[in-house]
């Protein structure tokens, strides 16, 4: 249905049986169209097409609603043109634009105070556009990192704007302007930059090319600068000032009467002077006062982009007295202050400043003065939060008239550097310790590659004897690797002549591991210049290694996460399962898994369900061997479930084997059974309530990396994420089909039913019967009892209905207190006999009243399938069959059922 207005504005002398113009329009985008209070359309372009249905002498009516819903109306042929908006591809897939109106510029606005310069900073913002509207595709086109927050219209947005629900909207500048204006807000926001400014253009139904001939013949045919007059009356309000003219005055005959008349017009020629004079000096003043406001926004819009506070400080030497007579608002938002109460008293800044600094803050002060030199200092300052920040304030100072000085400059927080300067502090004490303390391997070589010295600490490093290596080769010490690629370092050492650097290897310890090591070596020359032998550092590196490769294993994972959650995003809607068995497919493939799956826990964990399970090629499926499993035979996984549904304990088993006699003997034999070596489980929680976990198998004995912890949370946060999912879209689904007072299904919902099962009994020869239910003196109920006491019979008669029909029949909620049931595959006698045992049923029944029991009745009306021809079986037919049974029923005295 059609949730716009269709507003007839009559068109004079046109004739009355010519066809209305239909012309659909957003209903709120002033200065172009909308509605006034009384509900009737106004704007330049409902003026336009007024003139527009003049020249075609044709009445006009205006189908005002929402931007997609005056789209539709143009498409289903609710209205015969859609007033003004902008092309489209998708619009020109159902619509044939006509001729250009006006120009019209779209703008991005943010708030006067947010420092950004261009679109680009506005990453990860959320931007208000209207829906459907050609601002939104063009976003989405050329802005995709931007966020969106989509409204109905124009007016719903800038009011969300002004309130603070979103900073930033994309709007056509003359009515974000025009709105803003009228929510007193205009100051507020700027304009961020033009992103296009396009023709606004009408258009008919694709296909109606004779109207659209017509309209640009109109359009073309209006008087010469019409579109200009319309234009400056609601673009730019400019004001039409009228003059009364003076009556003339009669008067007598004769020599008076040619005095009084001279008189009169020369009064009339001086204020026809005075009055242009007036005007002329008024335009100017406007003018000036523009001009002033104009500035005036620009320098708040600069203040509020500045980082820092800029500020103007007055100071009188003699009396002490000091204040700021100007400062920017921004000092609300850095120190808490107020700049209206710093105009009057300077003394709440110097308050909030540090009491090692605010001394000698006022002493450079007044030295400035003395001097009349740049103010320079570095001071902290005591923030909102009560956390100190250091500031750096610059100033030049002027002198004024008597004693006072004024100081023009900024504070700006430095906080960042100074941590930095601590930081950099820090950081040069720690080289100094790590050189100082350096426990870096100094070695030399013989060309052949035969130790020739190695410094003390590689036995603390390595474990061998630094003694023992002396004469010995280098190669039984290094990974059989990486032999290879030591002798080309150091054949390179001796080719260049010259330092290298940067040979990583392997170096095995005493005890059979291996650390990583990165080395360099420079030559050791004999007399002649030939190398007599090499000296190196190596450097453990061992630690950097495992942080790489945890790096880039993190790395890895965040990428997983990432793409899956992209994925996820395409999966349609209501396909929980396909998206869980996707996260443990990909979970499995990524940690080199044999077996990944979901158990969903029941009876507050005494049973568990294996709902989903992914397996590695060549693995055996198990889901249906776990589809039932009672953890109350398995007193250790009993403990363990407890734990992770109390404390979200994670479980990981490294070994099966090593599982605790006797408690896991039940889970031992199970898991042998399987091949199951390691394992681990994550509880998943919605709601804050452990509802399963998710889990993996190997059937190689694998030890679980205790970091993995963390990264199998996120795991199971996607898990829980598309529960949470399925779990409201099972509630969406109830919502559209339920009927809220009675908790039955719907009318729409009831009727769809009912269409399906006369398919089914068309197709298959079967007889459906239907049976149209009221409540008897229902009215009469909710004037005595008030309608909560009508509530509450209509939830009670409706799990009466429920309660004695079978579970494959339809009970839904037709209107107000009748109630329609759909008998799938019965004939009239065996509905008839349902029937009657439900109004039995609600004879017999005390329903609960405010002041005591209730008793009802009801009537009913049947009607069955067998009873029409097939060619007038149809919906409406049937219901509308038992319904004139109904009413028969009621003019029968009520309290009964009529079935033919």
């Amino acid at each position: 249905m059609w949730s716009g207005v269709a507003v007839p504005l009559a068109v004079p002398d046109n004739d009355p049986e010519q066809e209305a113009l239909v012309v659909a329009q957003d209903h709120a985008w002033p200065p172009f169209a909308w509605e006034d209070d009384s509900g009737q359309p106004r704007g330049l372009l409902v003026e336009l097409w007024q003139q527009v249905g003049e020249a075609l002498g044709r009445p006009v009516r205006f189908h005002l609603s929402d931007w997609p819903e005056s789209l539709r109306a143009v498409d289903d042929g609710v209205a015969h043109v859609h007033g003004g908006l902008l092309v489209t591809p998708e619009r020109e897939g159902f619509l044939s634009f006509g001729e250009s109106l006006l120009p019209l510029s779209t703008t991005i606005f943010v708030p006067s105070t947010m420092p950004v310069l261009s679109v680009e900073d506005l990453e990860n913002e959320s931007v208000g556009v209207v829906r459907g509207s050609r601002e939104a595709r063009f976003l989405i086109d050329e802005h995709p990192g931007l966020l969106h927050e989509s409204y109905e219209n124009n007016a719903a947005m800038v009011r969300a704007a002004v309130r603070g629900d979103i900073q930033v909207f994309v709007a056509d500048y003359p009515v974000a302007m025009f709105l803003l204006g009228r929510e007193g807000a205009n100051l507020d926001f700027r304009p961020l930059g033009l992103l296009y400014q396009e023709p606004l253009r009408f258009a008919v139904r694709q296909g109606d090319e004779e109207l659209l001939s017509a309209l640009n013949a109109a359009v073309r045919g209006l008087p010469q600068g019409e579109l200009d007059r319309l234009s400056q009356r609601w673009l730019h309000s400019e004001r039409i000032e009228v003059f009364p003219t003076l009556p003339v005055v009669a008067a007598g005959a004769g020599l008076l009467f040619l005095l009084l008349l001279f008189l009169i017009l020369t009064l009339q020629r001086q204020r026809r002077v005075l009055r242009s004079s007036v005007q002329a000096r008024t335009q100017e003043l406007e003018a000036a006062r523009k001009a002033q406001e104009a500035s005036l926004r620009y320098f708040q819009q600069l203040t509020a982009s500045v980082p820092g506070v800029l500020f103007c400080y007055r100071l009188n030497l003699e009396s002490g007295k000091h204040c700021y007579p100007f400062i920017s608002r921004r000092v609300k938002d850095v120190l808490g202050l107020d700049p209206d109460e710093l105009r009057r008293d300077a003394s709440p800044v110097f308050d909030l400043a540090h009491p090692d600094d605010r001394e000698a803050g006022l002493k450079s002060i007044m030295e400035s003065a003395q001097n009349n030199s740049s103010w320079h200092y570095e001071l902290r300052f005591r923030m909102p939060d009560g956390e100190w920040r250091w500031f750096e304030a610059l100033s030049v100072p002027a002198r004024q008239e008597g004693d006072q000085v004024e100081w023009f400059g900024h504070f700006t927080e430095i906080q960042g550097h100074k941590d930095l300067e601590q930081a950099l502090r820090e950081r040069e004490e720690q080289y100094r310790l790590i050189v100082e303390n350096a426990n870096d391997i100094i070695y030399t070589l013989t060309p052949g590659g035969l130790f020739l010295y190695v410094s003390p600490n590689w036995k603390a490093m390595m474990g061998h004897d630094p003694d023992s290596l002396v004469g010995r080769s280098f190669e039984p010490f290094v990974h059989k690797e990486d032999v290879q690629q030591c002798h080309d370092f150091l054949r390179r050492v001796v080719a260049t002549g010259e330092p290298q650097s940067g040979v990583e290897f392997r170096a095995y310890r005493m005890d059979g591991t291996f650390r990583w090591f990165t080395s360099n070596a420079a030559p050791i020359l004999d007399e002649r210049g030939n190398v007599s032998a090499y000296l190196g550092i190596a450097r453990d590196i061992t630690n950097k290694k495992q942080r790489d490769e945890n790096a880039d294993f993190q790395f890895r994972f965040q990428h997983l996460i990432a793409e899956i959650s992209s994925d996820l995003v395409n999966f349609p809607f209501g396909s929980a399962d396909p998206k869980l068995d996707y996260i443990l497919r990909r979970i499995g493939e990524f940690f080199q898994l044999d077996r990944t799956y979901l158990f969903l826990l029941a009876d507050e964990g005494r049973h568990m369900r294996n709902t989903h399970e992914w397996c590695a090629e060549g693995v055996n499926s198990v889901i249906t061997d776990m589809a039932d499993v009672s953890v109350m035979q398995m007193e250790w996984s009993y403990h363990q479930i407890s734990a992770m549904r109390e404390k979200g304990q994670i479980l990981l088993v490294d070994d099966v084997d090593a599982l605790p006699e006797p408690q896991a003997s039940n889970e031992k034999v199970l898991l042998k059974g399987q091949g199951v070596r390691s394992m681990f489980c994550v509880p998943v929680a919605t709601q804050g309530e452990v509802i399963g976990f998710w889990g993996a198998d190997s059937l190689i004995q694998r030890e679980w990396p205790r970091e993995y912890s963390n990264l199998l949370i996120v795991v199971a946060n996607l898990i829980s994420g598309v529960l949470d999912r399925s779990r409201l879209e099972e509630d969406l689904v109830n919502l559209s089909v339920t009927d809220p007072l009675s908790g039955v299904y719907n009318r729409r919902y009831t009727m769809e039913r009912l269409e399906e099962r006369l398919d089914e009994a068309r197709r298959g020869g079967r007889n459906i019967a239907v049976a149209m239910v009221d409540i008897d003196h229902f009215k009469r109920l909710n004037d005595s009892h008030g309608h909560i006491a009508g509530d509450g019979v209509l939830r009670e008669f409706s799990a009466i209905l429920c309660e004695n029909v079978r579970s494959f029949d339809v009970v839904g909620r037709f209107g107000g207190e009748e109630f329609l049931i759909v008998f799938a595959d019965a004939s009239l006698k065996a509905a008839a006999s349902v029937t009657e045992r439900i109004l039995e049923r609600v004879r017999s029944t005390a329903f609960q009243g405010p002041n005591g029991e209730l008793h009802m009745t009801a009537s009913a009306g049947i009607a069955s399938s067998e009873e029409l021809d097939p060619g007038s079986l149809q919906v409406d037919s049937l219901v509308g069959l038992a319904d004139d049974r109904l009413y028969k029923a009621k003019r029968a005295g009520r309290d009964c059922l009529v079935a033919e």
